[in-house]
């Protein structure tokens, strides 16, 4: 099945729900974070070529059945060797770089066509603009653990908002690996309030981290779909981290975590 960009498309339209009819949006959605899986082989090559060793020596267990997937990778918990600390471990589709350029060339082509057949009927030529120049930046792990490194600094201080930390010595530009957050999709209501979330709340919480990162920091989350926030209750007896301020007992966290 075709991957990669196309599925990048789809994550897009996802997120169109005020433009396309609603069967589409929900179609789209199943983009987000339940993609076509990498078989474990390639899984273990890709860990093999960038860190020199397979999954199973590097951490203490890997698990075989990945737990997401996206449209450029796919996302494994595995167990810190050091500290016993569950951990997620992001792996690139085994051969995306190689067919990005050819699948992102298909894309334009098809949408400028369709541009000139339909006319002011179809005017979608802004989605390849803005998706061509991104995806190959998405497609270096090793720019996205610094841009979640600098994130944690921006939130260092805040009591309610988490953000994964990195571990530089098992991740490249294709494997990256943080610590495992768990969560609520941020979308979906009426799970939080089963959870004793206070959904107006976590929905001003979300509003004021992005506020503060795009008018006192200028860095924001350019990614914020339903599998990529998190919320959920913080555990009183979670001890503080090295990368994330410690959170006050039973307030609405959030976590922007990339799948």
């Amino acid at each position: 099945a075709n991957g990669g960009c196309y599925l990048k498309v789809a994550q897009h339209l996802a997120q169109l729900g005020h433009l396309l009819p609603a069967p589409y949006v929900a179609e789209a959605e199943t983009c987000l974070d339940a993609c076509p899986l990498t078989p474990l082989a390639d899984v273990r090559a890709v860990v093999l070529e960038d860190l020199g060793a397979p999954p199973e020596e590097l951490f203490l267990a890997f698990s075989p059945e990945p737990i997401a997937s996206a449209s450029l990778a796919q996302v494994h918990t595995a167990q810190c060797r050091r500290t016993g600390h569950k951990l997620a471990v992001k792996v690139q589709h085994r051969g995306l770089r190689e067919s990005a350029l050819g699948d992102v060339e298909a894309c334009v082509l098809a949408v400028r066509v369709i541009e000139l057949a339909f006319g002011e009927q179809f005017k979608l030529g802004w989605l390849v603009d803005e998706l061509v120049p991104a995806l190959f930046r998405e497609l270096d792990f090793g720019l996205e653990r610094r841009n979640c490194e600098r994130a944690a600094r921006h939130f260092k201080g805040w009591r309610d908002v988490c953000v994964p930390r990195t571990f530089a010595e098992t991740s490249t530009e294709r494997v990256l690996t943080m610590s495992f957050e768990e969560g609520i999709r941020a979308t979906d209501a009426a799970e939080m309030r089963r959870a004793g979330i206070d959904t107006s709340k976590a929905a001003e919480l979300i509003g004021r981290a992005w506020l503060v990162q795009t008018f006192k920091h200028g860095f924001v989350h350019c990614d914020p779909h339903a599998g990529n926030v998190l919320v959920r209750l913080r555990n009183k007896r979670e001890p503080p981290r090295d990368n994330a301020a410690p959170q006050a007992p039973q307030a609405n966290r959030v976590s922007t975590e990339e799948a």
